[in-house]
């Protein structure tokens, strides 16, 4: 993926901070890929030959995967002082160049070889940033031998500049003294800072690092939250001087990186200015690593979760999964296991569905020493591909053999969007209780309301939009589109004007749990405040009252009962009309304001379906969004738990891709929202005639619609 135009501005000096990051400046004519590609990693070690990298390249290239991935190890490449050994990179990119296979160079600046020091001794790779910032002329001196040798090789396809940067916050030197800058720039004077801290600092240079920065509980909020903004901006501070490295030397190609388990880390990353350092998102995704809350049978969806989070994100932006667990693991990974034929058919089929340009598998050769040694390859020991690289050369063959139809699908955009919020996961990672069992009081329990939400609808075949709350357009000129806010404890000011003006322009917000409840630095809307949604919500918050850990409410026009974790709250209605009574306290109502409207559960619906049974929360989703879902092109004509389907529109059609995560068969119908013939690409059990499908456990099924 080569760039027409490239700039770069290497430095900003703001109030004494010099702030290092790259600003891209691309053509409109980007050469970007549109059809989908497979690729894997070549992991190249010594004691390798020339001819094992040859036919692992070829192997690529007859399993129809034309990107291999290939981390540039500094250990391997400076074995001695100002000594440099390319042999073997140097025969992958011929033998790429031979093969006709793409690569995409990791680098590793962050992890020098034994003779730079002690801190660097028996360390083969690290995912933390630097450590003091004199690293940096040694990182750029190997970032300069690498790129420069490499640049002009048509087989270069891009620079990963960072491999999944790492969230740890490590109180180092550098972090630190940049740390003390980041507050001179935000709060000015040290008596500002003092004032929010409840400190008495004589000056910022005086600051300290204190352990109690990172912890929850009974200490004073705001340095907490001051470290972890500032550690999401000295992160992509990293990236971007990398980026403007590499770009002294290469002009041309293009930037990628992959922050790792999005599931659980999500708040300690900055992905939209991320992205204003790279050319494509990524992420990594191994269901080992970062399944281990979610179900089994849930697996296929949770991959759905992770694209769309990211396609949302990425925006017009390419977004790639950047490593996907192709084979066993032993013993890293805290929930062993080794993905199916089937498995790997629902992450890629599931990634391609979402938007996703590139799947590249960790890995495509075992590794032979080290924590991963003989784990997670696409080979088995005999270096013949597996059950799973066969798997993903099926998919591959029914991409290239409609070219047209991929090279031109992209995900029909949905009207309804669940809303993820960053500061509120960062938030409940503070309050948790970890003395509590109950998921409710977990730090965690705002993703997992919003996945319950996304899974709620999925099974129904309805596509869902994932938005962080920063990156969504809440004054879109769109109308008749809806929002729902699961469980969103946290909301900014900005959040609330959005809120406003959306709902005043035609659309609906759907609000669970406790959302509204706190601004961004933990203090309370409805504490010495007036709740600033009242007027919007219709009504105000006049007590939330601990129930036990599962129960159930009833709201009118719903047969089901709702299961509810822990918590529901009194509502002091306004405008708003009462649907719900528990106990006798109002605990839900429906709101017009402007020209839109408010549904508001204030209770833990979204956590109870998590917990337990989905069925009241996709039947209240999929009323609500009735009559935006009878526009949409396909949906399924029932409810059907662990299935989802994808729907892309192509040039003069459109492809769905379905899915029955469930472990057993099902029979489903799909709806679609006018006639049209079928085709079936991939899978089996499609009656075109009676629009039903006939999926075994764990199937994939993809249908071409003209």
């Amino acid at each position: 993926m080569k760039l027409n135009k490239v700039g770069s501005k290497l430095s900003l000096k703001t109030s004494g901070l010099v702030l290092f990051f790259i600003a891209l400046l691309f053509s409109t004519a980007q050469a970007q890929q549109n059809l989908p590609e497979l690729g894997a990693e070549i992991y190249l070690e010594p004691g390798q030959t020339k001819g094992q990298v040859d036919k692992w390249v070829k192997l690529l290239s007859d399993n129809k995967m034309p990107v291999a991935r290939v981390f540039m190890m500094w250990n391997y490449l400076e074995p001695k002082p100002g000594e440099w050994d390319f042999t073997l990179y140097d025969e992958l990119f011929k033998a790429a160049q031979k093969y006709n296979v793409k690569i995409t160079a990791t680098l590793v600046p962050n992890s020098p070889p034994f003779h730079w020091g002690k801190p660097f001794f028996y360390v083969t790779h690290t995912m933390l940033v630097f450590e003091k910032e004199e690293y940096r002329e040694r990182s750029e001196n190997y970032i300069k031998q690498v790129v420069e040798r490499y640049k002009d090789n048509p087989a270069l396809d891009s620079w990963w500049l960072y491999n999944e940067p790492s969230a740890s916050m490590l109180p180092d030197t550098f972090a630190v003294n940049e740390f003390k800058k980041f507050l001179k720039i935000k709060y000015v004077s040290i008596d500002s800072l003092n004032k929010s801290w409840q400190s008495f600092f004589p000056s910022f240079e005086a600051i300290a690092y204190d352990s109690t920065w990172q912890k929850g509980g009974w200490v004073w909020q705001t340095a907490y939250y001051d470290w972890n903004n500032f550690w999401n901006f000295h992160l992509n501070n990293q990236i971007g001087w990398l980026g403007a490295v590499v770009r002294k030397y290469d002009k041309n190609h293009s930037f990628h990186s992959n922050p790792p388990g999005l599931l659980t880390s999500l708040a300690h990353y900055d992905l939209a200015g991320m992205k204003k350092n790279l050319n494509s998102m990524g992420a990594s995704m191994h269901p080992s690593w970062a399944f281990s809350f979610v179900p089994r049978n849930k697996y296929g969806l949770t991959v759905s979760w992770q694209n769309n989070l990211l396609y949302g994100v990425a925006d017009q932006m390419p977004y790639w999964i950047s490593e996907l667990q192709a084979g066993n693991n032993l013993a890293s990974g805290l929930n062993p296991m080794c993905p199916s034929p089937k498995d790997i058919a629902q992450w890629v089929w599931s990634s391609f569905g979402s938007g996703a340009k590139r799947v590249i598998f960790w890995l495509l050769n075992a590794r032979m020493q080290g924590n991963e040694s003989a784990e997670w390859a696409l080979l088995d020991f005999q270096q013949k591909p597996s059950e799973r690289m066969l798997k993903s050369l099926e998919i591959a063959n029914v991409i290239q053999q409609n070219r047209n139809d991929f090279e031109s699908a992209k995900p029909v955009k949905s009207p309804i969007t669940i809303i993820v919020s960053p500061q509120t996961l960062l938030m409940q990672e503070r309050k948790q209780n970890n003395y509590s069992t109950i998921e409710a009081v977990k730090s965690l329990s705002h993703q997992k309301a919003a996945m319950a939400c996304y899974n709620a609808l999925m099974e129904q075949g309805i596509p869902v939009q994932v938005r962080l709350n920063t990156e969504f357009d809440w004054r879109t000129k769109e109308k008749n589109q809806v929002v729902i806010l699961p469980d969103v404890l946290c909301l900014t000011t900005a959040d609330i004007a959005g809120i406003e003006t959306f709902v005043l322009n035609g659309n609906k917000i759907i609000a669970t749990g406790l959302t509204g409840l706190y601004d961004q630095q933990e203090k309370s809307w409805v504490v010495n405040r007036e709740f600033p949604l009242a007027k919007v919500f219709g009504g105000d918050i006049k007590e939330i009252f601990a129930e036990s850990e599962s129960f159930k409410i009833k709201l009118n026009k719903y047969k089901n009962a709702f299961p509810v974790q822990l918590w529901y709250t009194q509502i002091l209605p306004g405008t708003g009309k009462v649907i719900g009574l528990y106990q006798n306290k109002p605990i839900a109502i429906r709101n017009n304001y402007g020209n839109g409207e408010v549904l508001w559960i204030p209770s833990m619906i979204c956590m109870g379906a998590w917990a337990n049974s989905s069925t009241p929360l996709a039947n209240l989703l999929q009323h609500e969004t009735s009559s935006e879902v009878k526009k949409l092109p396909f949906h399924f004509e029932a409810y059907h738990e662990d299935c989802f389907m994808h729907t892309l529109k192509t040039s003069d059609g459109y492809i769905t891709i379905v899915v029955n995560g469930n472990g057993i068969a099902q029979k489903i119908g799909i709806v679609s929202s006018a006639p049209r013939s079928s085709t079936l690409l991939y899978g089996k059990g499609w009656n075109a005639a009676k629009r039903i499908l006939n999926m075994e456990p764990g199937e994939t099924v993809v249908l071409k619609w003209k």
